[in-house]
């Protein structure tokens, strides 16, 4: 599934686009210095480094007939002053979607292959930071939806997801997952569903296997023409090493004005993680602020609290801003700065991040 899924990938996905000729495409390409203290976030502080990452990202999208097809091709290049705190590592990521529609129906197939740094993702889902590897993720996924009638719809969907590590304190593991939902449209922006999900967890190690059942109710509708409410709430039950029934929601209101859009959420979820073995409980608490200062220079401000419940009970909090100026139709200059906190079993600790870009972006080429 790793390098050879993402050459046949990347293959398949070229041909299948190749006779869209007429297709959108985008390019974008940062090239960023960042310098990060203490990137472990280790209790006793582990130093300084400084990081120098290249990033192209590249896609097209196009749409004929019935048929849309996207594909993302990318890569983080990073290069680090001190390998012992920051390894330095290429990070590919390639997407594809295909898209077929019909009068009643729409049929979905994804595919995607991408690599990450443990010391991110981890710190961004379960509010930790085991150890400082490479994380690959693998995923094929299939969705159909169906008009039962002119306002109700069926969506079922499988994923299966493939995940290793080049650490031994991570455990590599694959989940496959299957869901059922049914969606009802109240008027022209109000909707609900109600949604039945399984999924099968199965650990490469010596960790047992784990499985999932859900049922969930979602709700969204606008609360006035720039303010609108996103809820869900369910349960989540749990078969394996730690068999038990959990609450699981989410909670988001979301403002969107002419030069000021912000966000706020809250979410509960059950989800897989590579250092036990089995499903996690986690919570996060999210909030966001995009504030356009001029016609050429905009404001993003980030807050976030991720912290896993159990079996672990780890936090790691987060707050960011980041200021992008336009120099030219095709170039931006960013500044940006976050600060990290960690709460763990081991003790606490902080992180510090000052970072400059220069980013090169055309939307369509």
């Amino acid at each position: 599934m790793k390098r050879v899924l993402m050459r046949r990938l990347l293959a398949t996905s070229l041909v299948v686009a190749a006779p869209y000729g007429w297709a959108q495409h985008s390019l974008t390409v940062p090239l960023e210095v960042e310098s990060v203290t203490n990137p472990g976030l280790a209790p006793d502080g582990e130093g300084r480094v400084t990081v120098f990452r290249l990033a192209p990202r590249y896609e097209i999208e196009s749409v004929r007939d019935d048929v849309r097809t996207v594909l993302t091709m990318g890569v983080a290049i990073e290069q680090s002053s001190n390998t012992a705190l920051s390894a330095n590592r290429n990070l590919p990521d390639v997407g594809y979607t295909l898209e077929l529609s019909r009068p009643t129906s729409v049929l979905s197939l994804s595919a995607s292959y991408g690599r990450d740094s443990t010391r991110s993702s981890e710190f961004a889902d379960f509010g930790r930071v085991s150890v400082d590897s490479t994380q690959e993720t693998g995923v094929l996924g299939a969705r159909w939806t169906k008009d039962l009638a002119p306002n109700t719809r069926m969506n079922l969907g499988a994923v299966h997801t493939r995940v290793s590590y080049d650490a031994p304190l991570l455990e590599d593991y694959h989940e496959t997952a299957a869901s059922i939902a049914i969606e009802r449209d109240r008027g022209e922006d109000e909707t609900y569903s109600l949604e039945a999900s399984a999924a099968r967890l199965v650990p490469d190690g010596e960790s047992e296997n784990d499985s999932r059942a859900g049922l969930l109710f979602r709700y969204e509708r606008p609360l006035s023409e720039v303010l609108t409410l996103t809820s869900e709430v369910g349960v989540v039950r749990t078969s394996g090493s730690r068999s038990q029934t959990d609450p699981v929601g989410r909670l988001q209101l979301a403002y969107a004005g002419e030069r000021f859009s912000t966000s706020v959420g809250w979410a509960r979820n059950v989800a897989a993680g590579g250092t036990v073995g089995g499903y996690l409980r986690t919570q996060e608490v999210d909030w966001t602020l995009n504030y356009v200062v001029t016609s050429s220079t905009s404001l993003s401000l980030r807050a976030s609290r991720a912290q896993s419940l159990a079996p672990e009970d780890t936090t790691g909090s987060s707050f960011s801003a980041r200021l992008l100026s336009e120099l030219t139709p095709f170039w931006s200059m960013s500044f940006g700065m976050e600060h990290r906190r960690l709460r763990a079993a081991d003790g606490r600790a902080s992180g510090n991040l000052v970072g400059l870009g220069l980013v090169y972006s055309h939307p369509n080429f």
